[in-house]
């Protein structure tokens, strides 16, 4: 990263009110108590009680927002207007609600549309209070990270149980499944070594979080969220020196070329054996195949938020119907309620111009990294110019394999760092 030629100055931090302050606690609350949280009496013991917590906090913030502007007695609409973070917001959730509006299934679409204004009202939140939070905000995040990283690693060597479980043989926490905990986990591994980079007074207690977090990620078994990492931590290490990020690179593809084991795993996508790739891939060429199929029929507005399970099954038929060689697949008994990755269900739920806005958050996200070197020469400035482009590298990789954006924990760890970096990639606080 070339060095900016202006020097970077520090800012004040901002004092907040007390309908402030008690909305940064709402939501520094959230984020560490969701990904633990559990309701061992519910049917979905962990899914739903993280869910509605989400839903909770975003209800919280937007009656503590009222109170704040009634509190101050004024509505800053220009600075909202002409705010980026804030526009983009504001067209994710006008989109998902015209494409809700227009939905196969609005009674499906618009508990989605609301799971979408959740964690923008959230995300609007945390960047507007962000100027005025000191790093202990990440603190939460850790926390919730370490515990259920110390979970995951504990369920190797104890008997299982309802705080350390397993299910054959792959850890996770308490995020309800491997693939939960391995797409929430990656955030707090990342936000750890990135502040491990910079923080040289407490590196070693941001070494042994990252650690921790990294190791309980391999405990899940979980490739896509292994990889995302490894993407991040790549990203990580190309902004600090371009010369060992090749080195790097060129190792990995050595290895996964020269290794038996790696070649042998990669061996279906040279050979186009669309059955060999299926079981590669965990049986996910059906719900791929169908959400490309949905999006080809449906490419302005697609099916609807929330609508992919409704329409998967007739999907599925239908190619099986044009491709007899899917009737092989391992999983075409299961009936999908995600496609496994969120690109594919963003395009076939909202269309292209959904998947841009999509594609627009993650960039507005990575180039944190480079807005950021005209940032105050502080922790937080720090923070933004070394996270920001690891951080969207991450979540771009795991929503290929995974669906991070549809988990309350991971979505909300994703959401809520990206937030603080966007904020305090700035020169200048926000209004």
């Amino acid at each position: 990263m070339k060095p900016s030629n202006k020097q970077p100055r520090a800012v004040e931090t901002p004092a907040m009110s007390r309908p402030e302050r008690a909305m940064a606690f709402a939501i520094a609350a959230a984020v560490a108590i969701i990904p633990i949280a559990l309701w061992p009496w519910a049917d979905d013991s962990s899914r739903l009680p993280k869910a509605l917590l989400l839903r909770a906090t975003a209800i919280v913030v937007v009656a503590l927002a009222g109170i704040g502007l009634l509190w101050s007695g004024r509505v800053p609409w220009k600075e909202w207007r002409s705010d980026r973070f804030v526009f983009l917001a504001g067209a994710i959730v006008a989109w998902w609600g015209i494409s809700a509006v227009v939905a196969s299934n609005r009674n499906l679409s618009f508990p989605s549309w609301l799971w979408v204004v959740s964690g923008a009202v959230i995300a609007v939140a945390t960047y507007r209070l962000a100027p005025a939070l000191r790093p202990a905000a990440l603190w939460p995040l850790l926390f919730a990270g370490v515990v259920n990283a110390a979970s995951c690693l504990l369920s190797l060597v104890l008997p299982a149980s309802p705080y350390w479980p397993r299910a054959q043989g792959r850890a996770y926490g308490f995020l309800g499944g491997a693939h939960d905990a391995g797409a929430f986990l990656v955030v707090p591994a990342l936000v750890a070594t990135a502040a491990a980079v910079i923080d040289r007074r407490r590196r070693v207690w941001w070494v042994a979080a990252a650690l921790l977090c990294a190791a309980a990620i391999v405990t899940t078994r979980t490739a896509g969220a292994v990889v995302a990492y490894a993407a991040g931590a790549f990203v990580l290490l190309l902004l600090r020196s371009v010369r060992w990020a090749a080195a790097v690179l060129v190792v990995a593809l050595v290895a996964a070329l020269a290794l038996p084991r790696s070649r042998a795993e990669l061996a279906p996508l040279w050979s186009g054996d669309v059955i060999a790739i299926d079981r590669m891939s965990g049986g996910r060429i059906l719900p791929f195949l169908a959400a490309g199929r949905m999006f080809v029929q449906h490419p302005l507005l697609g099916v609807g938020p929330g609508c992919f399970a409704w329409e998967y099954f007739p999907h599925k038929i239908a190619l099986e119907g044009e491709y007899p060689v899917l009737l092989r697949c391992m999983t075409r008994d299961i009936q999908f309620g995600e496609a496994h990755n969120d690109h594919l269900q963003v395009l076939a739920e909202t269309g292209l111009p959904g998947y841009l806005l999509f594609l627009a958050a993650l960039a507005f996200i990575a180039v944190s990294s480079r807005r950021a070197e005209a940032a105050p020469d502080d922790w937080r400035g720090r923070f933004a110019r070394t996270a920001g482009a690891p951080l969207a590298a991450a979540a771009a990789t795991l929503s290929l394999a995974e669906f991070p954006f549809e988990i309350a924990a991971a979505s909300l760890a994703i959401v809520y760092s990206a937030a603080l970096c966007a904020a305090w990639s700035r020169n200048e606080p926000i209004a």
